[in-house]
């Protein structure tokens, strides 16, 4: 069994797509979508947006205070 190497622009772009999608308030319809298609993938994708709920969070206190 071979091991494919991933192209780093596949790998951009999809960074990319998740962030302009969670921009967009599409993060759920884009975490689902890859959670269909490779599970571990879409459990990855459910703690990077809680994390980035929790610093959107933080940030938002620290601006107000």
């Amino acid at each position: 069994m071979s091991k494919e190497k991933l192209n780093e622009g596949i790998i951009n772009r999809f960074i990319d797509g998740f962030f302009d999608s969670y921009k967009k308030g599409l993060q759920k319809q884009f975490i689902d979508k890859s959670a269909k298609r490779n599970p571990e993938l879409g459990k990855a994708l459910k703690d990077v947006d809680k994390d980035l709920a929790a610093l959107e969070k933080k940030l938002e206190k620290i601006l107000k205070s």
